[in-house]
């Protein structure tokens, strides 16, 4: 699996969680409740989420405690709030999928290129092992050629046909080699 879709995946799971705890752990009253603190004339008040105020639990000059109810957000707001964070739950999930189909994909890719490599190795050691078979046949029958010339049974020209065709041969044989050790690097 690659980096980047593993972060995907890991942002849409860290999503679907935080989302979770966000639905399970919020008030679901029709309202929402400001806290506020007061500083004389001065009042800072915040809210979790932005909206319009529906009702005003206090009036300017009433005293207030920490944790009281001081306005109530309309609740078509907070339907609001709720179905932005929906869907984009929603398309959080589906690009989720969407990385774990492209996971799934790219795995067949890979399962599939090891098989082709590891074919590919086969062919070679059975090539390696073939040109070995013909190096060998071609070292006996050069062997007795060498022979044959030097008691002057054959021909000088047909011994040097024979250890030029061994010579060749041992290149095949190297050559071979060569290419299993490249297939193998490959895989």
């Amino acid at each position: 699996m690659k980096p980047r879709n593993r972060i995907f995946i890991l942002m849409g799971v860290l999503f679907i969680i935080a989302l979770g705890i966000y639905f399970f752990t919020t008030n679901r009253t029709r309202g929402l409740e400001l806290v506020g603190t007061v500083d004389a004339d001065e009042v800072v008040v915040s809210s979790r989420i932005q909206g319009q105020i529906e009702s005003l639990a206090v009036q300017d000059g009433d005293r207030v405690r920490q944790g009281q109810l001081i306005a109530t957000i309309a609740a078509q707001d907070l339907a609001e709030a709720h179905n932005a964070a929906v869907a984009a739950a929603r398309s959080d999930a589906f690009r989720l999928e969407q990385s774990r189909a492209t996971e799934l994909q790219t795995l067949g890719d890979t399962r599939s290129q090891l098989q082709q490599a590891q074919a590919q190795v086969r062919v070679a050691q059975a090539e390696l092992d073939q040109a070995q078979a013909q190096y060998e046949h071609q070292k006996a029958d050069t062997t007795r050629a060498v022979a044959l010339a030097q008691a002057g049974i054959n021909s000088q020209q047909t011994r040097d046909e024979m250890v030029t065709a061994l010579n060749a041969d041992k290149a095949a044989v190297e050559s071979a080699r060569e290419n299993l050790a490249a297939q193998k690097a490959a895989l």
